[in-house]
């Protein structure tokens, strides 16, 4: 995440720099009614009516948040075709300045999941909002809400809650409440397992272009003489142009062993290109900012292959196009021959862009990229950033795998910091990271994000979280929403680690977890150690699976599913040695947890708690019950309760045995 001011939610993704990062203020869940002062509801609206009998058969949830915004959801039945419909503000007839999540709204059908939003002083003095369908046999009101206090009786309009809400809870809060659309209330078919092929091998492959070339430092190299006879060019290096002038005329360029300094950017512009090095991890290329633009690699064709580079200082590998290939590759903010004594040493470089492995839907879908056994370490932006440049419409980065990739100390936080191990060394503007919110895998920003699999990745020691998936908002500078929430869907990680991360030293750092995540997400074999935060994060999430996954030792939680949340199964999980909950609940609907295996709890208690439900750091707006859920817990101990507050239709079961461990 980009920006100064924390205490209103902030985006990413559209400063000149492409800077882009992570958000901590989700909220799940647009409508919610929850402050009581001095027994007055402040004036949030929530209501619903059942599908009516007559045409159209559909449901509009009606509502607004703390700035005043009036958002209409179309929560169920029947698509809304434009001039079918019209939405009355007070009586009078306002159509023109809504936005659909499908927009335009005047040539879109109003779809389940999708919202019209108004905001504004007329949003403010609104307390009365009717949906009329206008239906040849005449028109039907299909609903028609008002505001209302606590006691049923009409309330002051929307614009209560705005009045009264900075009063309330002041301003600075690092956590607010966020307009995004309802929770999906759809109920998903797992996502299940990805079907890896059974060699793991890449899949990008295609005929590269004609023309072979050999890139050398010095012919006194002795790799020099492997390929003195060989059929190709041999082009000896002189600056960053000698590789892209080859990568212009030949379709396969190859680096032997030996160092390539390179001022400015390698940019492969055409299809059909490999650039590799002639031994794996023996072609090192130190990249700095030169007369051109920033120094990194830029692939903006298809059918691209990059592999065997050893990438430093300002060096990272940037994709906006399709079928692109990045295998064997290792990049680090480091400087070439430079190993600090404490990896906590902010590296010299800071990177160009967003991240070390960055990709980058600028104005187009991207499809089938990969990444095979890369590595980022000492970085001061992300290991790994997938993000959308927002103009106003959504793009997919889809069909994308991680293979045996490592994401390590990525982040140094910002100007003023100190980093551990040496509190007398600041971290200075030249050397911060380009955001607070590093993490290493933040595989889901802006961007809509289809068929994510990530197999074997290590994430360790990362300044926020090791694994991130964003909930979904677009929003504005002001907080205020710009755009539909994006689209998760199919994303799996199997045979995961992330280890240690939280390092942050920020003030309101927020995220702190092995794994951050959202909707439709299965997480299989995946392990968690030492986590600042959480090992497992759930955060107005949907439809999402933890199989076979463990957790030990992580700070507050092993597992954490909070802010609306619904339809999680955690299944044959375990959670070792947490000092404060095993498993940590709020805000949830049908929480599916069997088999879980809760070792070692806190003897002590934590609010005299093994595991929690119900509460959220004695916040109400997300301190609410789990509500249609089935929790079955194995503990080797049964001396503390499990639920601090429970909801309704739940089933618990604690099953005590000692053997487990």
């Amino acid at each position: 995440m980009s920006g100064s001011d924390r205490s209103r939610p902030v985006p990413a993704g559209r400063s000149i720099e492409h800077d882009a990062g992570v958000s901590e203020i989700i909220g799940a869940v647009l409508l919610i009614a929850l402050v009581v002062a001095g027994g007055v509801m402040v004036g949030v609206a929530i209501f619903s009516q059942p599908i009516p009998n007559q045409v159209p058969k559909v449901q509009i949830v009606i509502g607004a948040d703390e700035n005043g915004t009036v958002t209409l959801v179309h929560n169920g039945g029947e698509a809304l075709n434009p001039g079918q419909y019209r939405v009355y503000l007070n009586q009078t007839p306002w159509s023109q300045s809504f936005i659909n999540n499908t927009s335009p709204a005047e040539t879109t059908a109003w779809t389940v999941g999708n919202s019209l939003t108004l905001r504004g002083s007329d949003a403010n003095l609104t307390e009365n909002v009717t949906v009329e369908y206008m239906g040849s046999s005449g028109n039907v009101t299909i609903t028609s809400v008002r505001s209302a206090k606590n006691d049923g009786t009409e309330g002051a309009g929307f614009g209560f809650f705005s009045a009264l809400y900075e009063h309330l809870f002041g301003t600075g809060t690092s956590e607010g409440i966020v307009p995004l659309p309802v929770r999906q209330v759809t109920h998903y078919e797992p996502v299940g397992a990805y079907a890896w092929p059974a060699n793991m091998s890449p899949q990008v492959n295609f005929t590269p272009a004609e023309g072979v070339a050999y890139i050398y430092e010095v012919s006194s190299n002795s790799d020099y003489a492997t390929i003195e006879n060989l059929p190709g060019d041999k082009i000896h290096f002189t600056d960053v142009n000698t590789i892209n002038d080859a990568l212009v005329n030949y379709g396969t360029v190859i680096l032997v062993d030996g160092t390539y300094d390179c001022e400015g950017p390698i940019r492969c512009i055409q299809s059909n290109r490999i650039l590799m090095a002639h031994n794996p991890g023996r072609a090192l290329v130190p990249m700095h900012s030169g007369g051109y633009s920033d120094g990194y690699i830029k692939v903006s064709a298809p059918n691209v292959i990059i592999d065997g580079l050893n990438l430093y200082g300002t060096g990272g590998v940037m994709i906006v196009a399709s079928s692109v290939s990045i295998r064997n590759v290792n990049v680090t903010s480091r400087e070439l021959g430079y190993t600090p004594a404490d990896p906590n040493e902010p590296p010299s470089n800071k990177a160009p862009i967003n991240g070390m492995f960055f990709v980058w839907a600028d104005g187009q879908n991207i499809d089938n990229v990969e990444f095979y056994n890369c590595t980022a370490r000492e970085c001061n932006t992300h290991g790994w950033n997938m993000n959308q440049n927002w103009n106003g419409q959504p793009y997919a980065i889809s069909n994308t795998r991680f293979v045996n990739c490592r994401a390590s100390y990525c982040g140094y936080g910002e100007a003023g910091d100190t980093w551990a191990g040496n509190s007398g060394n600041t971290v200075t503007a030249d050397h911060a990271s380009r955001s607070e919110w590093i993490t290493g895998f933040d595989l889901h920003e802006w961007q809509d994000l289809i068929d994510c699999h990530v197999y074997n990745c290590f994430a360790d020691n990362n300044w926020e979280s090791g694994f991130h998936f964003e909930p979904g908002a677009r929003y504005g500078d002001n907080g205020e929403d710009i755009g539909p929430r994006t689209r998760s869907e199919n994303v799996t990680l199997d045979n995961c680690t992330s280890v240690n991360n939280g390092r942050s030293t920020y003030g309101s750092a927020f995220f702190l977890s092995g794994y951050y995540l959202s909707r439709n997400t299965t997480l299989t074999n995946c392990t968690s150690i030492g986590n600042e935060n959480a090992g497992f994060y759930v955060h107005g999430g949907t439809n999402s699976q933890f199989i076979n996954c463990k957790d030990t030792g992580s700070k507050k939680a092993g597992f954490f599913v909070i802010k609306g949340s619904s339809d999680i199964t955690i299944e044959n999980c375990t959670s070792r040695n947490n000092p404060k909950f095993a498993l940590w609940a709020a805000f949830t609907e049908n929480l599916q947890v069997t088999k879980f295996h809760q070792v070692n709890a806190n003897t002590d208690g934590y609010q005299g708690t093994q595991s929690i439900l119900g509460w959220y750091k004695d916040d109400s707006r997300y301190g609410l019950p789990v509500t249609d859920s089935n929790i079955e817990i194995i503990s080797n101990t049964n001396t503390l309760p499990i639920i601090n507050k429970d909801g309704s239709g739940n089933t618990y079961e604690l099953i005590y045995d000692p053997t487990i461990s």
